[in-house]
């Protein structure tokens, strides 16, 4: 969708920024390695008009080879989308990358977690606008496996709500995501690693994308990649009003994954349809 003439935002996190950037022979144990950590205890982000692309609740955690990075949000984190605004793009959680670099030798695994963000509570609230996309919890590539429990980038939220009372929810237009993130590759020539976030999360978003153009709402988030992991303990979806286009699943959504610890998991999930609300899609 078109942003001009609007406010527009791109990038919207309820937490902050943790990179950490290591190396392939590197350790992540104990008092040695690469660490990075970014604490917030709770945020209001109201949308009120104009565009946003990706909103996220969480923070952002990036690793780099073999370190570690947190973004930790602490509290409640409550995004409410009001009447002139055009979402695209809105998770409960938050943004975990985890990147392996060119650096030769001997690879190190470490059985922690390399990029990690977290939300203790997180409350989407839709007032009106238009939404492209919700998700109750965050986007995981892992693009490693530097991590021998197979989960090197993940994102959890404890608490997940989406209140839906007005507004319409649509699909998210992953393509948008895909040409932002492209890089100087040729894929017409035959270069599979066209985007900047890895050669895994090239092919992750190609699948990805077959899924979310089905998906208005979803309780769960994305683990993407071969070691990405998303996780939401309990999810809440109440649709009071409005309209919701496309499906409403009550899990989340995983992508081309390696691992067995890798995916997206959704513990409890409830979904609660009102008269009010008009659903064009399908619940699963």
């Amino acid at each position: 969708s078109s942003a001009v003439g609007q406010g527009a935002a791109v990038g919207v996190f309820g937490g902050g920024v943790a990179f950490g950037h290591g190396d392939l022979r590197g350790s992540v144990n104990g008092e040695n390695g690469a660490f990075a950590t970014a604490t917030t205890n709770g945020a209001d982000i109201n949308l009120n008009s104009g565009y946003a692309a990706g909103v996220f609740n969480g923070g952002a955690a990036i690793t780099l080879n073999n370190a570690n990075a947190e973004a930790i949000v602490n509290n409640d984190v409550n995004t409410t989308v009001y009447s002139d605004m055009k979402a695209v793009g809105v998770f409960g959680g938050g943004f975990a990358l985890s990147m392996e670099g060119t650096t030769g030798g001997t690879k190190v695994q470490s059985a922690d977690v390399l990029a990690n963000s977290s939300v203790t509570t997180s409350n989407i609230n839709v007032k009106g606008g238009v939404v492209d996309g919700i998700y109750g919890g965050g986007m995981a590539i892992g693009n490693s496996v530097l991590n021998s429990n197979g989960n090197d980038a993940v994102t959890t939220v404890t608490n997940s709500n989406i209140t839906v009372d007005s507004g319409t929810i649509k699909n998210l237009e992953l393509i948008s995501i895909m040409d932002a993130s492209k890089n100087d590759n040729d894929t017409e020539n035959g270069y599979p690693q066209w985007n900047s976030l890895g050669l895994n999360a090239s092919m992750a978003m190609a699948d990805l994308k077959g899924i979310t153009d089905e998906t208005s709402i979803a309780a769960g988030g994305m683990g993407m990649s071969m070691t990405g992991y998303s996780e939401v303990t309990n999810a809440n979806i109440t649709i009071n009003g409005g309209t919701v286009e496309k499906d409403i699943l009550g899990g989340g959504i995983a992508v081309d994954n390696m691992e067995s610890n890798s995916g997206a998991y959704v513990e409890t999930s409830k979904i609660t349809l009102n008269s009010g609300a008009v659903i064009k899609g399908n619940v699963y």
